[in-house]
């Protein structure tokens, strides 16, 4: 998502001195300032947009009642400033100092400097126009990596303005203010940003809308575009759906399994959001916005702005999504929307939302389905994230690849299911409904969510604090020397992570002969603790038995995954050679390999010459090799000259594609994903859907690119389990 949060106001010293009293003509009259300018503060912004589709002409006029000394602000590089008013007097744009454009992320900004001291109370009317486009193409937004992001343009398939463009003018006001925005667009197009439609209404063939927002906003989000829009009200919020129009004969709209109903889509999108609003109401307070809009994209993306989120045309089509995704977006207007997050600090949101959304509707399902989710997660930590890739909770900004939203989203979710462990979920619950009605509007951090703990719970978080949010990494368990001797069960339990020992609560099952099961919860704060527990004989010991505590799995726990292989930045790619010497074949090689990991000039080898030493440090992506690659772990895949078949799933070669992955048998952290497919035709919807399975083993596919199967393969077994007697 796109944060809600303020710009951080920048301290200025005008750097004039050397300059002597100006005169701006008839205009207006600038006299050097004496004595430090007075602090600046925004109250209100009222943008107006004109928007010319056919040539991406954007034309401005924002705006904006202040306090206090203006002296600055920022544009967008790709706009000219054509008028500048203050307290009602024009500000000769010659007078103007104009700072070279420089890089902010991915927006790039011109900043101008006023040299004269303006009223210290007024209005500022800036006006601007230009022509702004991006090639949608560009984007790369998906489950593994985020790039390359579209930050301002205008065409003909819609517009989109995102908070870092500065299309809205940043005074560096450094607050949160109300503001509203009028639109005059096209007749047949719609445009939405944060607040509520005040005025909607079509005037000489121009469609004219207004958006107000009373409550404190800071950078704004727009899109715009040829929409049908559908609403309805649930319990006073407006709830909607916005999806492009299109022309029927052009055929059903495909979607990520085949043609979809667009019309059931949006049935369940909306029967799924009115459920979402009632379930937030009930466990956390009212809702916080007037509206929930569901509107499409027409790049890859998956925003969560004020009120309203903005999915791709694939995405927002996905069958799981009213499901999952829908959720956790309509979330973060509780947290990251509602409550901000002050982001200096560290992103506590993500982590928040997965475990208030995504996971909540799993733990809803079953325990059984809890953990399985929580595995998921140590699954994808352990393949993302090594210690080149890693960082702290409080480094965390925002996801772009697999590593940050191993991190950012599962780490940071799995902290706050450990803190429900330990103060118990109720009272998380209750935490949560206090923070949100005492922190909302306002910016809070993990020191903020860390203290209502405390205090709810009556503990000392502290430690708790500094290891799981201060410090990379995670920690490691191991078992040794187990046995039952005497009636007492005696062993050690290990850290094997390296560094200071992490403080943990670590649970503990005995499954007896006689039936009996004992749970134990050992207080471990050292490398090694010495296991001594009186106990009937035990048939099955297990540390950690349902996955309550965040660590690294030790790789006999955890089964091959597709995203081990996609977690590798390069992973070198082999096809037969006969494959690689054909140019038709090549051609649509080069364009999965690219479109898979968007990598540039991948590397690719016949399979005949793969030498098995490689997997030792790299993983490989193989493409109808005539069966496994040497350097593999053992398989029960059986492959014949027609027909595949792995874990009871089978398909035949010339009608059914297979993805399997299997780990190197020398590094368990590398490993090989094997596409086995009918020809080259099918490889490019193998490259957009594969990465979206990225914790099944082997998926299978059709002709039209429709997943038929997927599943996992059982890992090689449990370091932290022993059997005794025989079971």
């Amino acid at each position: 998502m796109i944060p809600h949060k303020p710009r951080v106001a920048l301290p200025l010293a005008l750097l004039l001195a050397g300059l002597g009293p100006m005169s701006c003509g008839s205009h207006l009259l600038c006299r050097m300032p004496s004595g430090e300018p007075a602090p600046f503060q925004l109250t209100h912004h009222a943008l107006s947009l004109h928007l010319e589709p056919s040539t991406h002409l954007l034309q401005l006029e924002d705006s904006l009642r202040y306090e206090g000394t203006f002296t600055r602000f920022e544009l967008n590089a790709g706009l000219e400033l054509t008028s500048l008013e203050v307290g009602g007097r024009q500000v000769p744009l010659k007078r103007l100092v104009v700072k070279a454009s420089e890089e902010r992320g991915p927006a790039t900004r011109t900043t101008y400097l006023l040299a004269c001291r303006l009223p210290q109370t007024g209005l500022a009317i800036i006006k601007a126009k230009g022509t702004l486009w991006q090639d949608p193409e560009q984007v790369r937004f998906g489950h593994e990596t985020v790039g390359n992001e579209l930050m301002a343009t205008v065409g003909a398939e819609g517009a989109w303005l995102a908070p870092e463009a500065a299309i809205l003018p940043d005074a560096g006001e450094g607050a949160l203010v109300p503001h509203r925005v009028h639109a005059n667009l096209p007749g047949d197009w719609s445009l939405i940003t944060d607040g509520r439609l005040v005025k909607d209404e079509t005037r000489e063939g121009r469609h004219l809308m207004s958006w107000d927002e009373a409550l404190p906003g800071g950078a704004l989000s727009i899109a715009a575009g040829p929409y049908d829009i559908r609403k309805e009200w649930v319990d006073g919020v407006e709830l909607s759906t916005w999806f492009f129009r299109r022309d029927p004969a052009l055929g059903p709209v495909m979607g990520i399994s085949g043609p979809v109903d667009d019309a059931e889509v949006r049935n369940t999108l909306h029967r799924m959001g009115a459920y979402y609003l009632k379930m937030y109401r009930d466990w956390l307070g009212p809702y916080p916005y007037s509206k929930f809009a569901v509107v499409e994209s027409f790049f890859p993306s998956g925003y969560g702005m004020p009120g309203w989120t903005l999915l791709g045309s694939q995405v927002i089509r996905m069958p799981y999504i009213p499901y999952t995704s829908l959720g956790h977006e309509l979330l973060h207007n509780y947290w990251g929307n509602g409550v901000y997050v002050k982001a200096e600090l560290g992103n506590w949101c993500e982590g928040l939302t997965v475990y208030g959304s995504d996971y909540r509707y799993k733990a809803l399902e079953s325990p059984e389905a809890a953990k399985e989710y929580r595995k998921g997660v140590l699954k994808d930590y352990r393949a993302y994230v090594d210690g080149s890739k890693d960082l702290s909770l409080r480094e965390f900004q925002n996801r772009h690849d697999g590593a940050t939203r191993a991190i950012g989203y599962g780490k940071s979710m799995y902290v706050f299911h450990m803190l429900a462990q330990r103060m118990g979920a109720e009272a998380l619950d209750a935490v949560q409904r206090d923070m949100y009605r005492t922190w909302s509007g306002r910016e809070a951090s993990w020191d903020d969510w860390m203290q209502a703990c405390e205090r709810k719970g009556q503990l000392d978080l502290a430690r708790f604090s500094s290891q799981w949010l201060d410090r990379q990494g995670a920690p490691a368990l191991r078992l040794e020397d187990l046995d039952w001797i005497g009636g007492r069960l005696q062993g050690r339990l290990l850290q094997s992570q390296g560094g200071a020992p992490y403080e943990l609560d670590v649970p503990l099952r005995i499954e007896c002969h006689d039936g009996t099961v004992l749970t134990e919860r050992l207080q471990m704060d050292r490398d090694t603790l010495f296991i001594d527990l009186l106990c009937p004989e035990p048939r099955r010991v297990v540390v950690d038995p349902d996955l309550d505590l965040f660590r690294l799995l030790d790789g006999r726990e955890m089964e091959p995954v597709v995203g081990l292989v996609l977690a590798e930045e390069r992973p070198l790619f082999l096809a037969p050679k006969a494959w690689l010497d054909d140019a038709g074949r090549r051609e649509a090689l080069m364009a999965f390999a690219s479109a898979l990991k968007d990598v540039k000039d991948p590397e690719w080898q016949a399979v005949e010459d793969f030498r098995a030493s490689t997997l030792k440090s790299r993983s490989v992506v193989v493409v109808n090799a005539p069966g496994l690659v040497d350097g593999l772990e053992a398989s029960d895949l059986r492959m014949g000259p027609d027909k595949w078949q792995i874990a009871g799933v089978e398909g035949l070669r010339a009608e059914r594609s297979l993805v399997l992955a299997v780990k190197s048998a020398a590094n368990d952290r590398k490993g090989a994903l094997l596409f086995y497919v009918p020809g080259p035709e099918a490889l490019p919807a193998l490259a957009r859907k594969v990465p979206h399975y990225g914790k099944y083993s082997y998926l299978a596919f059709d002709t039209a690119g429709v997943n038929q199967a997927k599943g996992n393969l059982a890992p090689r077994g449990n370091p932290l389990e022993r059997r005794f007697g025989g079971w």
